[in-house]
């Protein structure tokens, strides 16, 4: 599930900025975060029968953790290889 969105931010770091991909990483970081939030308050606060709810927190989660590791996979390394060598992106 990782693998599409790793490829989006690789071609954003290549063709535009490392910084334009960090940004574009933290924006839906930061509102799967919330989502996953609400999502896990809402199974915890449902009936026990209830299996909706727990799917959706399950599905959001999955969603989260496959950001997170495009993310990871893709940019730290490269920053840091930038960030040391002081090389720049042609």
């Amino acid at each position: 599930m990782s693998g599409p969105w790793a490829w989006v931010l690789q071609s954003v770091r290549d063709e535009q900025s490392l910084a334009g991909a960090w940004v574009m990483a933290s924006i839906p970081l930061a509102v799967l975060v919330l989502l996953d939030n609400a999502r896990r308050v809402e199974a915890m606060a449902a009936h026990h029968d209830l299996w909706a709810p727990k799917l959706r927190a399950a599905l959001t989660r999955t969603a989260l953790w496959a950001a997170v590791l495009a993310t990871v996979l893709t940019l730290p390394i490269t920053t840091l290889v930038y960030l040391i060598t002081g090389v720049q992106p042609s």
